[in-house]
């Protein structure tokens, strides 16, 4: 165990060191693999299926701000929509416009929990999505989850029917009102925003608590009801269940949720320490926690420190 702190010491400080390159580099893979999925996956429009074209754009998004990741992924999924058909392409940027303006009014800053929720459902690994919002963000990314599933549902369902190349008139105007149909009337997507939901909100309240071992109990709860939820939906609403690839997806999550844990959190809770000292107008009692890195000498010298104070 001493070890593998020692190893996570030398990775932060080793972080620490390169951040602003090592960040860069993180954002250039994230968006290479959005805009490369999207190639693959939809690839409709041949000029955004061109690997030097993707290496340039995700390379300028890894020096601007996350929003541009947003706006790239948004040209090109619309790009992809166009190549598919054109009433796919309207359809596609009305819905693009809307969800563009949302995000934009109400949560400029969680581009990258939109892009990990949009990518993990694409995966079929949504289940690190709640594991990893729940630890480390607040309770305002659940509208990040909502709208990274919006996102992938909206480019998943307008490519569902076979493209149909339509002239201008009442045959286009009717396969337009069916893609928003098929878009907004989707059990599966409100069942997946259930399921993420759900699990989101029990891991952030469990690891809330000012408890032992909070963190650990919320990646097992959410986890437990992520499990649950993901078989029970499914046998309600009579469609197939995967179970090698849910057990996998649930793999992912508990794996995701515990590096988060030895990265982010790792307490050492058999050296707590209770602690009471008062002002004019308060009596304290403190709980402390060291964490593992910390030697003993280090935590004697805290407490004496704490003490003389």
């Amino acid at each position: 165990m001493r070890a593998c702190r020692q190893i996570k010491n030398r990775l932060i400080h080793f972080y620490s060191g390169y951040d602003s390159y090592l960040t860069a580099a993180l954002k250039f893979f994230a968006a290479f693999a959005v805009l490369f999925y999207l190639s693959v996956s939809m690839g409709y429009l041949t000029v955004l299926n061109q690997i030097l074209i993707i290496f340039i754009v995700a390379a300028c998004c890894s020096f601007l701000p996350g929003n541009a990741l947003i706006l790239a992924g948004t040209v090109f999924l619309e790009g992809h929509f166009y190549g598919y058909s054109l009433s796919t392409a309207i359809c596609g940027g009305i819905l693009l416009l809307i969800l563009l303006l949302l995000y934009f009014c109400f949560l400029p800053g969680q581009s990258y929990v939109v892009v990990l929720t949009a990518l993990a459902l694409a995966l079929h690994i949504p289940c690190m999505v709640p594991v990893v919002c729940g630890l480390m963000l607040g309770a305002g990314a659940f509208a990040g989850i909502a709208m990274g599933t919006g996102v992938y549902f909206l480019a998943y369902g307008l490519c569902l029917k076979p493209a149909v190349q339509e002239g201008l008139g009442e045959a286009m105007l009717n396969h337009i009102l069916q893609s928003f149909q098929q878009v907004l009337v989707n059990q599966d997507m409100f069942l997946a925003l259930v399921i993420l939901a759900a699990a989101f909100f029990v891991v952030y309240l469990i690891r809330r608590l000012p408890v032992n071992y909070s963190w650990h109990t919320a990646i097992v709860s959410g986890i437990v009801v992520y499990l649950l939820l993901s078989v029970m939906g499914p046998l309600l609403l009579g469609t197939k269940l995967n179970i090698g690839l849910l057990a996998l997806d649930v793999l992912i999550g508990a794996g995701t949720g515990l590096i988060l844990l030895f990265f982010c959190f790792s307490l050492d809770y058999g050296r707590t320490e209770y602690l009471q000292f008062e002002d004019d107008e308060y009596y304290y009692y403190v709980k402390a926690i060291p964490k593992m890195e910390m030697d003993e000498t280090d935590s004697l010298a805290k407490k004496e420190t704490i003490k003389n104070e």
